[in-house]
């Protein structure tokens, strides 16, 4: 038989990036070879031997292929389409005027523009990945697409398991919980922690891992603090205060020209470090 169809693959290809690759082919359609050129003789059409992807279908024919030149006027694309994935020489050829008029279940082979026959741009698996990646972040995809939802459950914050998607259209399954512990609130300003997902070090195009970011502590009012016991009985603006995971508060501020550096207790009752003035 001088075609040859893959609509599946066996034992041992179980890597994460051979599964990864075969499912970006699903949808997909593009000539992935072609041993020659396409030439009129006569009237008639010869089509060398070619290998295409179809709707994620991988078939090859081995023969050249002779079909009757096209009534219609050119340009015009000439098409292969495999109607089922069976494997049996049912190749169907058809000529259209152009894309618009072909289906997802016909590849174009090559173009004949009243002169010359040319070959359509070939499919590559980078191409496909790419345009696979492009379209997430087209279609507004980046982030947690699935899951990865957050819930404090006694001590921990536990994230679910999901998929998300970075700026660079990437895709990362997370199969398992993460836990965090929570750390204890801030007595007298509010906090806001994050999940996030930190890049490795190795490659900037990697989601990476979760990781736990303690979030800084502010004061919605006011912008401008007087008689600070905790630093100087100036007037004191610009201020940050940080908490630490063991929740020490770290204090800096500016005023007339100095900053400013305290740390006080977890229960803001005492201070550790005196203010140091800079």
């Amino acid at each position: 038989m001088t075609v040859t169809k893959s609509n599946g693959f066996r034992a041992p290809y179980k890597s994460s990036t051979f599964r990864d690759i075969a499912n970006q082919q699903t949808g997909r359609n593009g000539v992935l070879s072609i041993d020659g050129e396409v030439v009129q003789s006569g009237a008639s059409v010869i089509i060398p031997a070619f290998s295409v992807i179809q709707q994620g279908l991988i078939y090859y024919k081995s023969t050249p292929t002779t079909i009757a030149v096209a009534t219609m006027p050119p340009p015009y694309l000439l098409t292969v389409s495999a109607p089922s994935p069976g494997r049996t020489d049912d190749l169907q050829f058809r000529y259209s005027k152009g894309p618009n008029d072909t289906t997802d279940m016909q590849v174009p082979l090559a173009s004949f523009d009243g002169a010359e026959w040319r070959h359509v741009p070939l499919a590559s698996i980078d191409g496909i990945i790419e345009d696979r990646l492009t379209e997430n972040v087209e279609t507004g995809r980046v982030g947690p697409y699935t899951g990865l939802k957050t819930s404090i459950v006694g001590a921990e914050y536990i994230t679910s398991p999901g998929t998300l998607i970075d700026k660079f259209g990437e895709r990362q399954q997370f199969n398992e919980n993460i836990t965090f512990p929570v750390v204890e609130g801030d007595p007298d300003f509010k906090r806001v922690d994050r999940i996030y997902y930190r890049r490795s070090t190795d490659s900037q195009l990697r989601v990476g891992a979760r990781r736990f970011g303690l979030g800084g502590t502010y004061a919605a009012s006011p912008s401008v603090v007087h008689s600070n016991n905790f630093v100087s009985t100036a007037t004191i603006t610009h201020q940050k205060v940080l908490i630490s995971s063991d929740n020490k508060a770290h204090i800096l501020s500016t005023s007339a020209g100095s900053i400013y550096y305290t740390q006080a207790s977890s229960d803001r009752q005492s201070i550790i470090t005196p203010t140091v003035v800079d």
